[in-house]
């Protein structure tokens, strides 16, 4: 009986420190969880927002590079053209 007895006991002063540890953690929040879910919701959009901000930059760049290569390869092509039909 008094091994039934001490289960108990430690199953009661667990659920008590499961209570007391939820208690604390309410009342020592710095915010409700509204609060923190909105500022989480908020701090993740800005982060989305800026990495869309420099993919856009990184692209406008990529295409930047692109036209000036396009643009030099048929200023070669056109000398390369111009060079072989003088012959």
């Amino acid at each position: 009986m008094a091994h039934t007895s001490n289960n108990s006991g430690s199953a009661l002063a667990f659920l008590a420190g499961i209570g007391a540890g939820v208690a604390a953690g309410l009342l020592l929040a710095p915010r409700s969880g509204y609060d923190t879910r909105t500022k989480l919701r908020v701090k993740a959009m800005e982060a989305r927002n800026k990495l869309a901000d420099k993919a856009n930059a990184e692209k406008d760049m990529l295409q930047d590079t692109a036209d000036k290569i396009n643009h030099t390869a048929k200023e070669v092509g056109d000398k390369v053209a111009s060079k072989t039909s003088d012959k």
